[in-house]
């Protein structure tokens, strides 16, 4: 009856592993409005955890732009999602 028993988990966080050298992130940190961005390109609004919405807005960052624009809601964000397009 006085049995006690010991339990080890491993935790593991998705997307945890290390990246090979040259190997390059599809889309970057999200960033918050307001902010100077990191680089010239396509950002789309996205959710406050970084999912995808209904309707985001687009926009087209030059390098010469400077803040991100406002998002639709509060706690909303802008993730780099392409290269500025061609003209």
């Amino acid at each position: 009856m006085g049995s006690t028993s010991t339990h080890t988990s491993k935790i593991s966080i998705a997307g945890s592993g290390s990246r090979r050298k040259g190997q390059e992130q599809t889309m970057t940190d999200p960033q918050k409005p307001g902010e100077i961005p990191e680089r010239s390109g396509e950002y789309e609004e996205r959710g406050p955890r970084g999912g995808k919405i209904p309707h985001p807005r687009q926009v087209t960052i030059e390098p010469t732009d400077r803040p991100l624009p406002p998002t639709q809601k509060p706690d909303r964000t802008w993730v780099r999602i392409s290269p500025p397009k061609k003209k």
